[in-house]
């Protein structure tokens, strides 16, 4: 359907309510008149009353209702358009961790490597990095975000933040185990932890990742910033080469698709 005819039809429909409260004035004066006797003879001039004493309002009102009226139009179209593009790309995810599976560290069986993949958006004051899609289903649904700034590097938290900042990627690996250890053990691997991805002791403290190593790229579409795709993986391998560029392909294939 043509996107014009769609973004019309609101704007018909109002003009037709207008100029139905307009005609309606004499239909409602002549229907009182010829009832002299009956109750419509008697509620007919206080509707007609009603309606004179109040059509600039109503009138100054369609505009208002046709503005309100395309405001949710738009948020309906962007609602539909995010959530089909936040399925393809999903789709995109899961089909590619095989992949990397069936590539990945060779120091490490299969069954103990785990690799999740994350794309990361700004919100719309673009002061935070928010999930939009996630390999993982267990976790697609966290709420864990990382802020950001478009101009204070220092404002910019984690592995994301940086690489979203700085617009290039990053690799981080050789991470320590949160998993083991006493509380002093602990206590030094949390610090190294945070200190090697750019995130707040306090955070790595809350949440314990177990990942060893990760891999941001950034997703630009021209000069514009889209967000930051993430790769972790649970092994302390290094990533291979044919991995991160892997990564690094299917964001500027995401890029094309946020981006239109």
């Amino acid at each position: 359907m043509n996107r014009e005819k769609v973004r019309s039809w609101p704007v018909l429909i109002l003009a037709c309510i207008e100029a139905g409260l307009v005609a309606l004035f004499p239909v409602l004066t002549e229907i009182a008149n010829s009832q002299p006797d009956s109750t419509v003879h008697l509620i007919l001039p206080l509707v007609v009353k009603h309606l004179q004493e109040n059509l600039t309002i109503y009138v100054l009102a369609v505009p208002s209702l046709i503005f309100v009226l395309e405001l949710l139009r738009e948020h309906i179209r962007e609602r539909h358009e995010n959530k089909r593009r936040r399925e393809i790309i999903r789709l995109t995810l899961f089909d590619v961790i095989p992949e990397l599976k069936s590539r990945a560290m060779t120091q490490a069986s299969e069954s103990e490597v785990a690799h999740r993949l994350t794309l990361f958006v700004p919100n719309k004051s673009r002061s935070k990095l928010q999930i939009f899609a996630r390999s993982c289903e267990s976790t697609a649904n966290s709420k864990i975000e990382f802020d950001i700034s478009e101009h204070e590097e220092s404002e910019c938290d984690g592995v994301a933040g940086w690489t979203f900042f700085h617009g290039i990627e990053l690799k981080v690996e050789g991470l320590p185990d949160l998993q083991g250890g006493n509380e002093r053990e602990k206590a030094v691997a949390i610090e190294d932890y945070a200190r090697a991805t750019i995130t707040r002791p306090e955070t790595v403290s809350e949440h314990l990742w177990r990942a060893r190593g990760y891999y941001a790229h950034p997703v630009k579409y021209g000069t514009k910033k889209l967000g930051v795709i993430v790769l972790d993986s649970y092994s302390d391998s290094k990533f291979p080469e044919r991995t991160t560029r892997g990564v690094a392909l299917m964001a500027r294939a995401i890029a094309r698709i946020l981006g239109e």
